[in-house]
């Protein structure tokens, strides 16, 4: 499995997809507390917390997702760091 997409352009260039989960998992991470906080501080508003609340759900299942690509895309640098 290579770890780029390769775009139609004419010069064929890569992205990496290593980066692309990374970064998502990154902005993912602060977008759960964030939506945590905003459910907590909107308790007595049932509208506003529904909608945090589901925000919250789509991001813990994207970060569930994406870290579980995040370990296959870095399973040879983590079994290298395991046998140190």
């Amino acid at each position: 499995m290579s770890n780029y997409i390769y775009n139609d352009d004419e010069n064929k260039k890569k992205i990496n997809k290593r980066a692309i989960v990374s970064v998502t998992l990154f902005v993912l991470f602060i977008i759960l507390p964030i939506s945590g906080k905003m459910m907590q501080i909107m308790e007595n508003n049932y509208e506003a917390k529904y909608v945090w609340g589901c925000i919250h759900y789509v991001a813990g299942l994207l970060f569930t997702t994406f870290g579980i690509f995040h370990i296959i895309f870095n399973w040879k640098s983590l079994k290298h760091y395991l046998k140190k």
